[in-house]
This record gives C-alpha cells, sequence and structure tokens, in this order.
C-alpha cells in the first residue's frame, strides 16, 4: 500500500568526477505515482517541468552545469510536483571525495506541499576544494530520515554537475603526528607538521611552526614548493622537550602571507609523559561511618598492600582493623602494566572532521561491525572492529543500544565498553552520530563524534568526541557539552569480564551531571610504577545551608563548608559557594571523598519589590496627580506627604519611598516637573455709549478665547468691542482654556437707548451729587419710571415720578451710575456722579 507516512523530498550536490563512483540511491516505485522534482534552478542551471523522468527515480542531469566562486552565496529555486506533498534535502561534495557527508549538506530538511515552490539560500565554504563536482538534489514522499544514498519509497532524485572555482591560495595544517604517551620522554621529542595546498595554485615562500605548552615558538621555513592539490610533510630540526612529567600540549600552525582562508592554518595534541598519574584509588581522607571501603577506579594488574587491606588484588580495605575514625594508615599499590590504564585530565582539543560517516542511529539503536581501520589494544585484547550505541557509549563485544547505563564495573552486559556518556540519547529525535578515521599509520586515530544528540524526551544534549590512537592505545574524551537533564550519566571505561574499570571521576560513574569544554586521557600504563600513600578516617562533614527570604537584585551566598573533594549543587555548579538570585529550593552533595558524602538543602525566597513608576520628567498641569501605586504599603514624599497619591501644584522634583509591610522590600522613584498653572478667566468694560462696551481681557495663562454675548453673537478677539442692536439685560460670557483646562467669567449687562429728547427735556443736579439727586422731567406729562443703575448692570434705585422728583443717594457709593427714565416707549439715560 502506498504513502502510509507524511511528505519528504531530498537534494543532495555531488562533487564527483565520475559518476559511478558515487553512490546511486535507489526507490521501490521511484516517480510512478508522481514523486517527482518538478523544477530546478540555480544560477546557469534552469531545469523546468523535467517531470517524472524514466519512474525509476533516478536522473542524470549532469549535462547542465554552473560555476561557483568560493565564499558566494546562492539561490536554489524549486518546485515541487503538482500531485502530492514531499520532503526535500540537498548535498554538494565539497572536497570531491565522491562521499556526500553530513557537514555538505546545504540546507536543513524541509517539506514542500503539492505544487509549491521555495528559494534556499546557501554559501559556498572557501575550504570547498576547486575543480569539477556534483550536486545531488532528493524529494521523498516517505519523511526526512533519509541520506544521499539510502533506499526510499517514492521520489526522485537529479544529480547536476558544478565547477568550484576555489581560493588561488589556502594552505592548511592537517595534522600533527602523534607521539604515542610514554614512561619517559626525553628533552628533544621529534615533532612533525602535514601541510598540505588546498588552494588552486602553488605555494612558496612559507613557514611551519610550533609552541610547547604556550611556550615560544619554533619556526622554520620552508624553502621547496608545494604544488596545488599536494602535501607536506615537515620534520622539525629543532624537538620539543617533554621530558616533564604530565601532560603537554603542542600546538602547530602554517605562517603563510598570501593565504587567504586562515580557519584551516592550526592545529594541536596533547602528548602525556605519565610515570606520575598513579595512585592508590583511595583518597586521602575517607569519611568513614562502617563496613570495608574500595578503591576507585578499581584498576586491574596491580597488588594493594598495607595495614587494613585484606584483598590485594581488589584493594579491599577494612578501616576497624587500623582503629577506624581518627586513625591513619599507609597504603601502597605495585602496578604493572599489562591492561592497565591511567586516567589524566588533558586540554579540550576537538578534531575537525573532514569527512565523517553519518550513522544515522535512532533511539536505543546501534551500528556494528564497523572497521576501526588499524589494530586496537583494549584491555590486552585486540581488535579490528567495534559497535556504536545512540546511548553515548562504543564497544568490542555483541553490540547493544542498552539506554539503562550501569555503575562501572557490573559483570551484567553490556561490557567491554567505552562510555564518554552513557544516558538515554535519542538521535532519531534531535542530532547526528558520525565516526571517520585519520591520519596515516603508525600514528592514526578513529573518531566517533556525537553531534548535538538529543536526551530521550528532552532535557538537553550531548555533544564530544571518542578518540582510540593507534600505538598508544590510548582513548580520548574530549567534551564540548554533556547537558543535565536529572539522569544517571556513566562516563569511563570497562573490560570485557565487567571486573575492571575507569572512570573519568567517581561522582561521573552513574550520577548525574553536566560537563563544558573539557578533555580526559586513558592511557596504557607503559611502565612498572609503585606508589604509597597515607589514608585517613576522618568523621562525617556537618553542613547547614542558610535559609533565606531576600528582596528582588539581593545575592545570597550559599556556602557548603570548606573540604570538601568536591561539591554537587543542583545549579550544577561545583565550588563551595554559588550565588543564588531567584526563589527555590537548592541542595548541595558535599562529597569529603567519594565513599562520604552528606546532604542539605536551602530554600531560598526571593520577595518583589514594590513597583514604583512616577512616569517621566516633563510639563504637568497645575493639580496634576502623582501615584506611588502598590495600595496598604508605606510611603514618605519628599515635601513630607505620607499618603499614596498627591497633587501637585508648584514645579520642582517629587520623589518617594514605598515599603511594603509584609514583605519588608522597597523601592523608590522620582520625577522632575514643570508646572503649567490652570487658567483663570476674567475681564473688565467701559461704556462707550448706550449700546457700545469695550470689554477688556484680565484672564490669567489663556491661550484662546470665547465671547459669547447672549444676544447671538460670539467673538474669538481677545479684547472685543461689542455694539448692542437694542436694550436690555445681557449676560455676556468669557471662557477661556489652555493646554490644562478652562474657565468661564460672566457678568450681566443693562443696556438702554437714548431718548430722542431736547437737552433740556430732563434735567439732574446737583451732578456730581452727594446725598440727593434731584429730576426735573420738563416735558413729562405722565408718570415715568426712573431707575438707577452702576456700571456694572445692577440696578440700585426704582421709583416713578411725575415732573420732578428727588432721589437719596447717601447709600450709594462714590462712583459713575447711569440714571434711566422711561416715559411711555422712550427711554433716555443720562450719566452722573456721586462723591462724598
Amino acid at each position: 500500500m502506498k504513502k502510509h507516512t507524511g511528505i519528504l523530498c531530498l537534494f543532495v550536490l555531488f562533487t564527483g568526477m565520475v559518476y559511478s563512483q558515487y553512490c546511486t540511491p535507489t526507490y521501490t516505485f521511484g516517480t510512478t505515482d508522481n514523486d517527482y522534482i518538478d523544477g530546478f534552478e540555480l544560477e546557469t542551471i534552469s531545469n523546468l517541468g523535467s517531470g517524472e523522468g524514466d519512474g525509476t527515480g533516478y536522473t542524470d542531469f549532469t549535462a547542465l552545469s554552473a560555476d561557483l566562486i568560493a565564499g558566494t552565496t546562492y539561490n536554489i529555486h524549486i518546485i515541487n510536483t503538482p500531485f502530492y506533498g514531499e520532503s526535500y534535502r540537498a548535498w554538494i561534495d565539497y572536497n570531491h571525495d565522491y562521499v556526500f557527508a553530513s557537514d555538505e549538506e546545504i540546507f536543513i530538511g524541509f517539506n514542500l506541499i503539492a505544487g509549491e515552490e521555495t528559494t534556499e539560500s546557501f554559501t559556498i565554504p572557501l575550504s570547498a576544494s576547486s575543480g569539477a563536482t556534483r550536486l545531488r538534489i532528493r524529494c521523498s514522499y516517505d519523511g526526512l530520515d533519509f541520506d544521499a544514498c539510502t533506499n526510499e519509497n517514492y521520489g526522485e532524485t537529479e544529480d547536476y554537475s558544478i565547477y568550484i572555482n576555489g581560493l588561488a591560495k589556502d594552505l592548511t595544517l592537517f595534522s600533527i603526528s602523534d607521539l604515542p604517551d610514554a614512561c619517559s620522554f626525553t628533552t628533544n621529542e621529534p615533532i612533525s607538521l602535514t601541510i598540505k595546498n588546498n588552494g588552486t595554485e602553488d605555494a612558496t615562500g612559507f613557514s611551519v611552526a610550533y609552541t610547547l605548552d604556550g611556550g615560544a615558538p619554533i619556526v622554520e621555513a620552508v624553502v621547496s614548493t608545494l604544488p596545488a592539490g599536494n602535501s607536506y610533510t615537515h620534520n622539525f630540526a629543532t624537538g620539543a622537550d617533554l621530558s616533564a612529567e604530565g601532560p603537554h600540549t603542542v600546538i602547530g600552525w602554517v605562517i603563510y602571507d598570501l593565504d587567504e582562508y586562515l580557519e584551516n592554518d592550526t592545529n594541536a595534541i596533547t602528548i602525556i609523559n605519565t610515570s606520575t598519574y598513579l595512585t592508590t584509588g583511595f583518597p586521602e581522607n575517607i569519611c568513614y561511618s562502617g563496613g570495608t571501603v574500595f578503591p576507585s577506579p578499581i584498576a586491574g594488574g596491580g597488588v594493594w598492600s598495607g595495614d587494613g587491606i585484606i584483598d590485594p588484588l581488589t584493594g579491599e580495605l577494612d578501616p576497624t582493623l587500623v582503629g577506624g575514625v581518627g586513625a591513619s594508615t599507609d597504603i601502597t599499590y605495585a602496578f604493572e602494566t599489562a591492561g592497565s590504564y591511567t586516567v589524566t585530565e588533558i586540554p579540550y582539543v576537538t578534531y575537525f572532521l573532514a569527512d565523517p560517516s553519518n550513522l544515522g542511529l535512532g533511539d536505543d539503536d546501534y551500528a556494528d561491525n564497523l572497521d576501526i581501520g588499524f589494530s586496537f589494544s583494549f584491555f590486552g585484547n585486540t581488535y579490528n572492529k567495534l559497535y556504536i550505541s545512540s546511548n553515548g557509549f562504543i564497544g568490542f563485544s555483541a553490540g547493544s543500544g542498552a539506554y539503562n547505563n550501569q555503575h562501572l564495573p557490573n559483570n551484567a552486559t553490556p561490557n567491554n565498553l567505552i562510555a564518554m556518556s552513557w544516558t538515554d540519547l535519542n538521535p532519531g529525535d534531535e542530532g547526528s552520530i558520525y565516526y571517520e578515521m585519520q591520519g596515516t599509520a603508525p600514528f592514526r586515530r578513529f573518531i566517533v563524534e556525537y553531534n548535538n544528540v538529543a536526551h530521550y524526551g528532552g532535557g538537553g544534549n550531548i555533544t564530544g568526541q571518542i578518540i582510540l590512537y593507534e600505538t598508544s592505545n590510548a582513548i580520548d574524551f574530549q567534551i564540548t557539552q554533556i547537558d543535565d537533564d536529572g539522569g544517571d550519566i556513566t562516563q569511563g571505561i570497562e573490560n570485557i569480564s565487567g571486573t575492571a574499570a575507569y572512570v573519568t571521576n567517581p561522582l561521573y560513574n552513574r550520577h548525574p551531571f553536566e560537563m563544558t569544554s573539557r578533555g580526559w586521557r586513558f592511557a596504557v600504563t607503559p611502565c612498572d610504577a609503585t606508589v604509597t600513600e597515607t589514608i585517613n578516617f576522618i568523621d562525617a562533614p556537618v553542613i547547614n545551608l542558610i535559609d533565606a527570604e531576600v528582596c528582588s537584585g539581593t545575592i545570597v551566598t550559599l556556602d557548603a563548608g570548606i573540604g570538601a573533594e568536591n561539591y554537587i549543587w543542583s545549579t550544577g555548579e561545583s565550588t563551595q559557594t554559588i550565588n543564588v538570585s531567584a526563589s527555590g529550593n537548592y541542595w548541595v552533595i558535599y562529597f569529603a571523598n567519594i565513599t562520604c558524602h552528606v546532604s542539605d538543602t536551602s530554600y531560598v525566597i526571593v520577595n518583589p519589590l514594590p513597583v514604583v513608576n512616577l512616569g517621566a520628567d516633563g510639563l504637568a498641569c497645575e493639580g496634576t496627580m502623582l501615584d506611588a501605586m502598590n495600595p496598604g504599603s508605606e510611603y514618605i514624599w519628599n515635601n513630607g506627604i505620607t499618603s499614596q497619591t498627591q497633587f501637585i501644584t508648584e514645579s520642582g522634583t517629587y520623589s518617594v519611598d514605598v515599603y511594603n509591610p509584609i514583605t519588608g522590600c522597597s523601592n523608590s522613584d522620582e520625577i522632575t516637573m514643570t508646572i503649567t498653572p490652570l487658567p483663570v478667566a476674567s475681564f473688565t468694560s467701559t461704556v462707550v455709549d448706550a449700546l457700545t462696551i469695550v470689554f477688556t481681557n484680565t484672564s490669567i495663562d489663556a491661550l484662546t478665547y470665547y465671547w459669547d454675548f447672549s444676544d447671538g453673537t460670539i467673538s474669538y478677539e481677545e479684547n472685543p468691542t461689542h455694539t448692542f442692536a437694542t436694550a436690555g439685560a445681557y449676560n455676556v460670557q468669557l471662557i477661556i482654556s489652555s493646554e490644562c483646562g478652562a474657565d468661564i467669567y460672566s457678568e450681566v449687562f443693562q443696556v438702554t437707548a437714548i431718548l430722542n429728547l431736547t437737552d433740556d427735556a430732563i434735567k439732574i443736579y446737583p451732578n456730581p451729587a452727594n446725598t440727593f439727586l434731584h429730576i426735573e422731567l420738563n416735558t413729562t406729562k405722565v408718570l415715568a419710571v426712573i431707575n438707577i443703575y452702576n456700571l456694572q448692570g445692577e440696578l440700585l434705585s426704582h421709583k416713578t415720578a411725575n415732573q420732578s422728583t428727588d432721589i437719596n443717594t447717601s447709600q450709594f457709593a462714590s462712583g459713575d451710575y447711569m440714571l434711566v427714565v422711561e416715559e411711555n416707549a422712550n427711554t433716555i439715560c443720562i450719566p452722573f456722579v456721586i462723591t462724598k
């Protein structure tokens, strides 16, 4: 039945010269059900609407070619079949070795739906070899889990020709000749470097150099010409002084002023003078609480002796025979070379894999019967083949994908293994596992690389290398990253019977741990040796981590106490003290030594600070409210206010301290404000005549003016003059505004019309008046209404009169007044003055 899985279409790019030297990908059904690449374009290659080909799933388009330049970025245009979703991947054989390696894949695999198009970018690396090579593009219906050569059910593969124009000048330091670890090195050990010319032009006038343990460089010129594509091995006239005991790091490089690609000019190795890496296997101080103890690692081939040793072959020690806690004993270990190792931490230096094989392993998987490429001795037995497990270990017996790691040694299978990071991993979820044999006899090396391999179910990844060395039979671990997912991890080596083992550290023997940028070597000890050490028996230590409740921003230092051989914190740190700034439970395991450890937990509560934000500095209106927020807190403002809020009326800087009485945490903020006053409306008026008044604005901080004369007319002038059409009482309003608000002010004005009478029609005297005002109406034959107003339109006196009358003005203040006489339909206004 067809098509049970999702979508898959793969691209592969080849760099070969004769196609028959490349693998030929196959398909069970190929393109017979319309699973194909319908379009491919790259520079001068334009192959659109190519369809299903001959149905086999492979189409040779090597007659189509494109020239590409190293260091340049290009776009590939892909058109999927219009019938089904497919998955795609692609490679270029950059080093022309007829193998599509994992680091030659030009983009991450992806899916396209039916008929979909995409454009993907890739860059030709500067290290790519010049000349003709291959590009292969594959599509598959059955998912992304495939490489350039696997058989698939449905899909298509297309090959194209590529010519890479590489760098003209490029020398690379290919390798440094390894020296086997030895019991005693001399002061003049031979050092040699192998250089390869990756450029398109011959190279002359270059030098080679090396440095030992960071010392002064040894530089020697190469007088001959190195043709393009050729290699050269330089044997230094000046050797290396490796006589000092311990590890030595040799860093070599090529010096070529014309070199256009410097990243491949340097290499490094580690060489060990092994004579001092022997111990009894017991820690100096043993925390004793009963029973017998064993040395760790448990090393075969040696003999233990001394007071308290009850088994000289295993080193089993009974502290009660020498007095227990408070006593000490001298233990001697006589070491024999056969099948035994010393474990040394070495500098972290990984090898570059030029053309690795990708195993494509899945969960709890393994690949067996893999050729090492040379004879390798492991615990005294010689092997030519091995297996690689997806769970972080390799071995020389029957293949195993066991995820349930062991504490080494353990006679239960699997045995005869090398565990860099034995735990439950799943490369099927993320990551890849590669291997490669490098170098020339008798100093070849077999490298296994776990590249970003995921823990099963998540929780981090593993990246590192296992290196096996020819001749020396040494084993290196180069650890880039081991993430701690909380599960146990085993790191070490074990013999074929599961009775002898060596670990990098007892704390890494089936314990949770993490590790970054560290190197370890298991070296076959090349000489017999005897070592004696004094062992002390002590009480279990007492540690007491503090609990703490602090405010955010406070650093809490947790101290496990001095004297431990190792510390393991829940944070992954391994120091006596750690600094924490977040809430949580923090535990530490205090290892007085591997036989004795105690633990404690600290409970840290980090309370948040009050969030105080008065806002940004700037302008504000009079009466703006400042809010310190955090209801229920205690407040102290710099102007003495103790409330949460306050209204500001003056420019200045305002600050507040806010204290949370529950958590004890405080915070503060300040703001500098320039205050704009609120507008205040007012005006005065001047009467021009009976119907016309001049209004003068006296408002404060006004930007706009709106006058309403209550007679149906308005004005936006600051100081308007207004003539009323008819007599009457008018409520004149002024409304002003600014960016801070508005205000209104109003007055009522009594406006009258002047009578059309002669000047002697009405007589008033005295004018100015004091205590009375006499009025004579010379033309009046009927009663008239006599009113007195002030200039603000207020009615002060109202009476009727015949031909004459007196009005008492003694109660009026000094000032200007208006006498208004109304007779029938006529009105006359006469101004007068009162003086006191």
